[in-house]
């Protein structure tokens, strides 16, 4: 039925004319007019690329949504030609779909509008907007339409709303794919400020670290950017913890920013509602799931490793396998896993060995949870029956593979991949934030402690730090961390990042840096980081504080040991980095304590005083005969201190003579896994 046309279609029957304008005046039942669309007061705070624009549009579905809506309005005001009875009957349940239709229409649009993309596409926004807004505004004239007994004058306003939205609606159908994504644009750049060049070199597990480091030189400005970014997921007293930065920053940079948004936001609201009545239950049904950490990870890599075969496959018969592979794991690894906490959570049995279809089928039946719902919908127990079972294959004549013997598009499993893995991944952004806003003091009991929890604290601990790591490997009880390169500049940051890690995680023996197979692994022993712990300054609050370079030597005296250095060698580069040091901070505050500063003094002394127990604990690595001169180096550095102790700092101004030998001789300083050596 077209709108065009659809007045001629009413008739002029009275008493159906007369009986809508009852039901509508009256309100008989539940029903409530449709107010104003609030999308205009939408902010769109949550920057995206063009790329997850398309994906934004396309997950929300808008046109399919109005189409619907509209369906019902042509079935209100076809009972204009109706008995008196008929529609008494039926058109207060249809009002009431009809503005439930409006609601949903208005609260898609909402939420499609809160992302803010590039401008070369901004006006695909003000479409959205233009058809919620005339999307309500035709179901309001619907309404008073019927309510004025379908006098055709009063349908003109309902006519030439719907006429706009169809325009709207028919608009975003028409947009071309190509209109979206460019080579040239930067998620990370545009969704954190970040530029990808610091995120995605590396592995998934250890971006963690990346994004930890990147975030310490400006964590009052990432913050802010976060907190408004994330306004309708956090609350404002919400302290931003690294593990929670990381969880928003995945969220910034999804794939399918709206289906992960909603998910991340109604998990939240289920968790934190249930921790308030059923914190038990939801402590229960979380510390389950966080046990099973391990098996996601293996998840992830299979995930990657068949997106990396597809994305090398020659053709695409040959990336029906991968597609498939990527299918079967997502939904019985991510979504199986995710659909059984989630029952879990509302408290419902859980079969032991859990199917996909009783799941969907489970999830499908808690029609007042929206969570479930959207879950429910990436199940394809078609699609994973067949791949399940091999019965799948590709058909030459059709250019396409056949699961169960029917037609499938590559393309169209890719995207339910993605959309399950959305969901899942927005389940668990939820319930972090969910945990981190929880009033219970207690409310993170449930935290691992498995391997992968481990491993990601040692990543957020060395990124914090200021160290981007490439990946981690753990054998045993040896870390292995991955990097890009190390330099004599950045040797402080590796250093004061191990002992960060070393910290969380006290089970670890032996620490490795890999930077390629240029140079040697930079490996320290556990023992080596208690040496650099034991010489942390205590403040007068009880605060401990370690200084670098000094309070490293042994740790690079462990690695120099570990390298297989020439002994001879190994003394004269930790001679010389010790020198560099003092004689370093001593020209550093040359100005100052000519002019009898007391406090550069006093922080000349303390390097003595540092560097002189730094390398004695650093002979502790070093054979004992070969290792006298670095004892007798430590003594004269300690006498040097003790005479300048009463002394004015003009007067420390040209001492620290043995530091000045001890450089000359041995610089620089020869390290075997740092590329570029020390000057000294």
């Amino acid at each position: 039925m077209d709108l065009e046309n659809l007045p001629e279609v009413l008739g002029r029957v009275e008493d159906g004319a007369r009986e809508a304008a009852r039901v509508i005046t009256t309100s008989a039942g539940p029903l409530r007019r449709p107010g104003v669309s609030a999308v205009a007061s939408h902010r769109a705070f949550i920057p995206v690329t063009s790329a997850q624009w398309a994906t934004v549009l396309d997950d929300a579905a808008l046109p399919k949504l109005w189409l619907g809506l509209r369906a019902l309005a042509q079935q209100v005001v076809g009972l204009g030609a109706s008995t008196g009875r008929v529609v008494g009957r039926t058109l207060p349940t249809l009002l009431v779909q009809l503005r439930s239709s409006a609601d949903a229409l208005d609260t898609v649009a909402g939420e499609v509008l809160r992302f803010a993309p590039p401008d070369a596409v901004a006006g695909e926004a003000q479409l959205v907007e233009d058809l919620a807004t005339h999307g309500r505004g035709f179901v309001q004239a619907v309404w008073d339409c019927a309510g004025d007994g379908w006098n055709e004058s009063s349908w003109q306003d309902a006519r030439t709303r719907g006429q706009s939205a169809d325009a709207a609606a028919q608009t975003l159908l028409d947009i071309p794919a190509t209109s979206h994504g460019s080579d040239s644009e930067d998620v990370f750049d545009r969704t954190l400020g970040v530029p990808s060049s610091e995120l995605r070199v590396g592995k998934g597990p250890a971006f963690a670290a990346r994004l930890a480091a990147a975030w310490s030189r400006d964590p009052e400005g990432l913050d802010r950017r976060m907190r408004d970014q994330t306004s309708h997921l956090l609350d404002d007293s919400l302290v931003l913890t690294g593990k929670v930065r990381l969880h928003l920053a995945v969220l910034a940079a999804a794939d399918r920013p709206l289906l992960m948004h909603r998910a991340a936001a109604l998990t939240r609201e289920l968790v934190s509602s249930m921790l308030a009545v059923e914190p038990e239950q939801v402590r229960s049904a979380i510390a389950e799931h966080v046990r099973s950490e391990p098996a996601m990870l293996s998840t992830h890599r299979g995930l990657f490793n068949a997106w990396g075969i597809y994305k090398g496959a020659p053709s695409a018969e040959e990336q029906m396998r991968p597609v498939a592979d990527m299918y079967k794991i997502v939904v019985e690894g991510d979504v199986k896993r995710t659909a059984k906490v989630l029952l879990r959570l509302l408290g419902r049995p859980v079969p032991p060995a859990l199917t996909l279809a009783t799941a969907r089928e489970l999830l499908a039946s808690e029609q007042t949870q929206p969570l479930c719902s959207i879950l429910a919908s990436v199940i394809m127990p078609a699609w994973r029956n067949a791949v399940a079972h091999e019965d799948f294959h590709w058909d030459s004549s059709i250019g396409a593979p056949l699961l169960s013997g029917q037609q499938v598009d590559l393309g169209e499993i890719l995207v339910e991949v993605g959309r399950a893995r959305s969901v899942c991944l927005g389940f668990e952004h939820g319930v972090a934030i969910a945990y981190a806003q929880a009033p219970l003091k207690d409310s993170q009991s449930a935290e691992p402690h498995n391997e992968v929890a481990r491993n990601l604290g040692i990543l957020r601990a060395v990124g914090e730090a200021g160290q981007p790591v490439l990946d981690l490997r753990r054998i045993r009880t040896t870390v292995q961390l991955e990097v890009q390169s190390v330099s004599i500049k950045t040797l402080e940051t590796l250093l004061g990042a191990l002992v960060s890690g070393a910290e969380v995680d006290k089970s670890v023996e032996r620490w490795e840096v890999h930077q390629g197979s240029r140079r040697p692994a930079f490996c320290v022993d556990r023992s080596a980081i208690d040496a650099v712990l034991s010489l942390a300054e205590v403040d007068d609050q009880d605060r401990k504080t370690l200084t670098f370079p000094p309070a490293g030597l042994p740790m690079i005296a462990s690695g120099l040991a570990n390298a297989g250095a020439p002994l001879d060698s190994a003394v004269s580069a930790l001679l010389a980095l010790a020198a560099a040091q003092v004689v370093g901070e001593r020209d550093r505050l040359a100005r100052r304590l000519t002019k009898n500063d007391r406090e550069a003094g006093l922080d000349l002394l303390r390097t003595l005083q540092l560097t002189s127990r730094a390398v004695v604990a650093a002979t502790a690595f070093i054979d004992e005969e070969a290792g006298r001169p670095l004892v007798m180096f430590a003594k004269l550095l300690q006498f040097e201190h003790d005479s300048l102790s009463g002394s004015k700092p003009v007067a420390m101004v040209n001492r620290v003579a043995p530091a000045d030998r001890a450089l000359r001789r041995h610089a620089p300083a020869f390290l075997p896994w740092i590329i570029e050596q020390s000057p000294g």
